[in-house]
């Protein structure tokens, strides 16, 4: 009897912690894709960009490194409804909030002011499954680049005009 009530339980806790997990993914890749702040400076960098070809940004979160090719996209958690994006070191900086809709909005801005498809590259993470799914379950965070596919996806139904995510 006891075991039954600990399995049942256990299965209880499992189970609610998928359903939020769900809906949490499931608000998370809505795509309110609205305006971005473009500062004059940044257009004039990823046009510069464009020349040669496609413009590769290596996403950050949170934690700036060196970049060795592209330009670094490194995103800052706000409050600000609109992401206002300027330069920033070796690249440029984004504020806004949340980090998914944020980045997918700036790229599909990027993509619009230069008539190009961006992509976005992300390091791999260095944590294990279970700590990942554990930070999205209980901190709702992680797993940004298949969220900003997503989100991505669903803006824009073309392929060929959807900004390109990269993991690894």
């Amino acid at each position: 009897m006891h075991f039954a009530l600990t399995l049942l339980l256990a299965v209880a806790t499992v189970g609610t912690a998928l359903a939020l997990s769900v809906l949490g993914m499931r608000r998370s890749w809505t795509c309110p894709l609205g305006r971005v702040e473009l500062d004059p400076a940044v257009c004039d960098l990823i046009h510069g960009a464009a020349r040669d070809g496609v413009i590769h940004f290596v996403v950050q979160e949170f934690r700036p490194s060196t970049v060795t090719t592209g330009l670094a996209l490194t995103v800052h958690a706000t409050r600000i409804t609109v992401p206002h994006v300027y330069i920033e070191g070796h690249g440029i900086g984004v504020y806004g909030r949340p980090a998914a809709d944020t980045i997918a909005a700036v790229l599909m801005a990027i993509r619009d002011e230069t008539g190009m498809t961006p992509h976005a590259h992300f390091p791999w993470p260095e944590e294990s499954m279970a700590q990942g799914m554990l930070r999205r379950l209980f901190m709702r965070t992680g797993d940004t680049a298949p969220a900003i596919r997503e989100i991505l996806r669903r803006a824009e139904s073309n392929s060929r005009r959807r900004p390109v995510v990269h993991m690894g």
